[in-house]
């Protein structure tokens, strides 16, 4: 049977509207892609900008995944080997972060999609949270999400952190939404190995000016014994001011002990109170009131990381002084102790002392 020319016009009409659909469909999804290279070229030029700042590169992540996939907060996280870090948020509550982000750092937890991403290595995807009974649903609550999206950051095969993306309605999840997330999590690992080599490199640098420091220093110490072979004073001057300066104290002296008595014998920076109280004190025998004598008795390092929380400690030399950290080592001769080398810090610079 012979079509009509109405069938023949349906037909038609009907090859247009799939046309336009597809017509449609196309350029959404060219859009949709040019949107996504747009926000990995936005991700490229923030680790270009900022190689050493992971933070300024996942806040350009972050906000590209909550625009692109539609998501109301989202967050970065990065493992340590030990410990899962909370390392940018977006849109989090004030009630969220409370209950989230003060326990970070925290061990790898599989009741977190972060603690799974990482212990799996692998992208997990939650459709409804509160359906989850393995999940911290006082957490969810709080943030107010119910569907959440998770993905590994990689480096090498080994899981290095986890971008989680969430949502308020529970729902299926989308392929296009975890192929996204998964590329920048590519570029989540590249802003973060940016980071740890610069550390790396700079860590190398600070070893080499130490080491010169040292080298330094020591060859400024044997230059003085050679000039000044029968007076100690101007060598005990030279240790004590280099001992101030690369161990980035503000005080410092040395001390010599005869087998009874201890005495004075240099002194850098010290204000003229904490002078008159010392030469009021020595010389005499060692004592543990002062970390100096300690260090003679114990003959160990001796470290005292707030001199006014400490019971033995002089009181009023710590006030005269304006320190509130020691560290004495002693000095040996044949195994006998022939002193002690002291460098002090002042206060709000409390901290323990490195080897």
């Amino acid at each position: 049977m012979t079509a009509s020319p109405t069938d023949h016009h349906a037909a038609a009409e009907r090859r247009i509207q799939e046309l336009a659909k597809e017509l449609s469909r196309a350029r959404g999804e060219l859009a949709e892609s040019r949107e996504q290279q747009g926000a990995t070229a936005n991700i490229l030029a923030a680790i270009s900008n900022a190689s050493t700042d992971m933070r300024a590169v996942f806040d350009v992540i972050l906000d590209n995944a909550c625009r692109l996939c539609d998501s109301h907060l989202a967050g970065v996280f990065r493992f340590d080997g030990k410990l899962i870090h909370l390392e940018a948020t977006k849109n989090w509550s004030a009630e969220a972060l409370a209950r989230g982000a003060g326990r970070y750092p925290m061990l790898l937890d599989s009741q977190k999609v972060s603690g799974r991403v990482v212990l799996t290595k692998n992208v997990v995807l939650v459709e409804d949270i509160l359906a989850d009974a393995s999940y911290e649903h006082s957490t969810a609550r709080a943030g107010g999400w119910r569907r959440m999206l998770g993905v590994p950051i990689l480096r090498n095969g080994d899981a290095i952190g986890a971008i989680v993306v969430t949502w308020r309605e529970p729902g299926p999840i989308s392929s296009s939404q975890v192929d996204l997330l998964q590329t920048f999590a590519d570029q989540a690992a590249i802003a973060i190995e940016n980071t740890r080599l610069f550390e790396v490199e700079q860590a190398s640098k600070r070893e080499v000016q130490e080491s010169l420091g040292y080298q330094t220093a020591i060859s400024e110490v044997l230059g003085v014994i050679s000039r000044s072979p029968t007076d100690v004073r101007p060598v005990f001057d030279t240790i004590v001011l280099n001992a101030v300066r690369l161990c980035s104290a503000q005080m410092g002296a040395v001390y010599r002990y005869d087998g009874k008595l201890v005495h004075l014998a240099a002194h850098h920076n010290y204000p003229r109170k904490v002078l008159e109280i010392l030469n009021r004190m020595y010389p005499r025998p060692p004592q543990p009131d002062h970390v100096a004598g300690r260090s003679i008795l114990s003959r160990a390092v001796v470290q005292v990381e707030d001199l006014l929380a400490d019971p033995l400690f002089t009181r009023e030399l710590a006030l005269a002084g304006g320190w509130r950290s020691h560290l004495a080592v002693p000095m040996f001769r044949a195994g006998q102790p022939l002193g002690a080398i002291l460098i002090a810090r002042r206060s709000g610079q409390l901290r323990r002392w490195t080897d």
